[in-house]
């Protein structure tokens, strides 16, 4: 099938929606119960990448697959258990999000860690958007939880990669 990039134009409407615009959030192909088989953290190319499948009898569109988080600038895993399954990867409010984490994230500044910090809510904001960031929480219903963000996310196919190894790079289009 190849590569699948998840434009904006394809999203639903969260689940959680309430009225007031701003509080629309696009959600993602729904990888719930997958399990995550291993992730890739590249930080010179930016790129956060999970190994994913499906090991269940019951039939599925997709067996396996990589999902691929590019353009990152900043990640928080958490709850490894090796053998972690998916309760959903979904997109949030970058601003509700700084708001939450902010304490931590004035606390962890002074080791340098987060990278995107820049000293407020409002700074840190306004440099994400002018980078397009959007922020991916990871939930799970066993083990690895976390957050991510990150310009694009993408599906990637086994029948797209000749060895379905992650090396941390795309393959060559």
């Amino acid at each position: 099938m190849g590569t699948w990039s998840i434009p904006a134009t394809s999203f639903t409407t969260w689940p959680r929606m309430r009225p007031n615009r701003s509080n629309y959030r696009p959600q993602m192909r729904a990888w719930h119960d997958y399990h995550i088989t291993g992730y890739t953290v590249d930080g010179k190319n930016r790129e956060i990448r999970f190994d994913i499948s499906w090991p269940y009898e019951t039939a599925t569109d997709i067996e396996r697959a990589v999902v691929v988080f590019s353009g990152v600038e900043g990640y928080f895993f958490e709850h490894d258990l090796g053998g972690n399954i998916v309760y959903a990867f979904s997109e949030e409010s970058i601003e509700e999000f700084l708001a939450e984490h902010q304490s931590q994230f004035e606390e962890s500044a002074k080791w340098g860690w987060p990278l995107f910090w820049a000293g407020s809510v409002s700074q840190s904001l306004e440099g994400l958007r002018t980078r397009e960031a959007k922020c991916f929480e990871l939930s799970s219903s066993y083990g690895l939880s976390g957050w991510l963000l990150a310009t694009d996310v993408e599906y990637l196919e086994p029948e797209n990669q000749p060895s379905f190894k992650p090396t941390g790079r795309r393959p060559a289009a």
